[in-house]
């Protein structure tokens, strides 16, 4: 499990905390969570809660957290890796959801998709319009049609972390690029149905931040 966190004293702890210690066909899990130079005491309640803390000086965004924590269960040999936020807004009893797509089907990126679950109304309105731009934006660059392009609650398969060296993103254009990069590599992209929980200061990304990404994503095509 892959945790990005920024200042999330007041949610760390639940989250490690409510991370299985069990599902069924998996030998082991372990918790890694990625404190992305806190100012807070997110690294000291995330060891207290039994989580494997890897720290970053500098902050480097969302996605370069999640890079090192993927890149680091690929050197200790984790077969598969899991991610979800630090804030609480994924519910991990949905973890099994996502085995089973990587498992069934092959799927080497799979998607928690909110938008294919019931929870979908509880979605404020701006996130909703937001990622559903985001969505077409995605299209564009990897012709892959996802129904939630922007969720950060993802499993990555075996072949998927033998491309982590195809990244160049830092920030919240990651879940983008993930799909870019995959459908590139011709790996089966597969989206499951999550509950996702909206509380008063969750985070996430700005939806007017799409700019910003769309340009970061335009360079990278341009670039190769």
């Amino acid at each position: 499990m892959v945790i990005p966190a920024h200042n999330e004293e007041k949610s760390i702890g639940d989250v490690v905390a409510n991370i299985p210690k069990q599902v069924d066909g998996l030998s082991e899990i372990a918790p890694f969570v990625v404190n992305d130079a806190s100012t807070d005491r997110t690294a000291s309640v995330a060891r207290g809660a039994g989580a494997v803390v890897l720290d970053h000086r500098l902050n480097l965004g969302a996605g370069g957290a999640t890079l090192t924590g993927l890149t680091a269960a690929k050197r200790l040999g984790f077969e598969t890796a899991i991610t979800l936020d630090g804030d609480g807004q994924h519910d991990p009893n949905d973890i099994p959801a996502l085995l089973e797509a990587y498992r069934t089907h092959g799927a080497q990126l799979v998607i928690g998709s909110r938008f294919l679950s019931q929870t979908i109304t509880e979605m404020p309105a701006l996130k909703w319009y937001g990622n559903k731009i985001m969505n077409g934006m995605t299209y564009l660059f990897s012709r892959a049609a996802v129904s939630d392009s922007q969720s950060g609650f993802r499993l990555f398969g075996p072949a998927f972390l033998d491309n982590l060296h195809l990244f160049t993103t830092g920030g919240y254009e990651f879940c983008s690029e993930a799909i870019i990069i995959a459908r590139r590599a011709g790996l089966k992209i597969a989206e499951v149905p999550v509950k996702t929980i909206y509380f008063d200061g969750a985070q996430g990304q700005n939806p007017l931040n799409g700019l910003n990404i769309f340009l970061r994503l335009l360079y990278k095509t341009i670039t190769g």
